[in-house]
C-alpha cells in the first residue's frame, strides 16, 4: 500500500500488535525512500501525540534500526531529543532544516539521501487535518502522501451513529485529500469493532 498508493484497512483485537506494526510501515516507508510526508492520525490529538512519541524513541534508541539507515537518521539522532539543536545544524555549511516538535518531525535537507525533505507529523481525526501542508526549502508546497490512521474511533463514539457518519466523512473527504485534488495518497488504518454498524465495521 505504501509503494503503489492503495489504501488498507487492518482489523486485530487490541493489544495484538497491529498499531505497532503500522507505525513500522510509515517509517520504513519514509527511510526507504517511497514516501515523502506521513501523517499519523488518531482518534485525538493526545494519541496522535503518544504514538509520534514513540516512534521518536525508536529513532533515538533502536541500534538495528541505526545499522540499517545510519545516513537517512542522522540528522535526526544529531540532535539527541533536544529541539533546540535544530537551529543550528548544519550540512556542508548549509542549514539542514530539520525539526524535532512536538507534533510534526522533519529528517532535514541533504542532498542524495533518501529521506532528504521527509516529514512525519501527527493529529487528531477531529482536528486541524487541513492544515497538513510544509512549505520546502526551494518554496514547494509539500502534502502528505502516506497517512496513518490508528483506531480511527473511540468507545463512544462509535456507540454513536451520527459521530460514526461524521468521522466516516472527515476520513473519506478531509483525510484522504490532504494529498491535494487529483494527488494519490496511501492510506493504512487499523481499527477494532466495538459494536456492529460501528465505524471500524463500515470500513471492513
Amino acid at each position: 500500500a505504501c509503494i503503489t498508493g492503495e489504501l488498507k484497512a487492518i482489523a486485530m483485537p487490541r493489544g495484538s500488535g497491529k498499531t505497532t506494526i503500522v507505525v513500522r510501515a510509515a517509517l520504513w516507508a519514509l527511510l526507504a525512500g517511497h514516501r515523502k510526508f506521513a501523517v499519523i492520525v488518531a482518534a485525538t490529538e493526545g494519541f496522535a501525540q503518544k504514538l509520534l512519541t514513540g516512534v521518536k524513541t525508536e529513532i533515538l534508541t533502536n541500534g538495528m534500526l541505526t545499522r540499517l539507515y545510519r545516513q537517512e537518521l542522522h540528522c535526526l539522532q544529531s540532535l539527541e531529543g533536544e529541539a533546540k539543536r535544530a537551529i543550528g545544524q548544519r550540512y556542508e555549511g548549509k542549514k539542514t532544516n530539520v525539526q524535532w516538535l512536538g507534533g510534526q518531525m522533519s529528517f532535514g535537507y541533504v542532498q542524495g539521501v533518501a529521506t532528504s525533505g521527509s516529514i512525519l507529523s501527527c493529529c487528531g481525526l477531529t482536528g486541524n487535518i487541513r492544515g497538513q501542508q510544509v512549505t520546502g526549502v526551494d518554496g514547494t508546497i509539500h502534502r502528505p502522501d502516506l497517512v496513518l490512521l490508528d483506531d480511527p474511533q473511540t468507545k463512544e463514539s462509535a456507540s454513536s451513529p451520527s459521530q460514526c457518519q461524521k468521522r466516516h466523512e472527515i476520513m473519506m473527504g478531509d483525510v484522504l485529500g490532504m494529498a491535494g485534488p487529483h494527488t494519490s495518497i496511501s492510506a493504512l488504518c487499523t481499527c477494532t469493532v466495538i459494536y456492529k454498524n460501528d465505524l471500524a465495521d463500515q470500513l471492513l
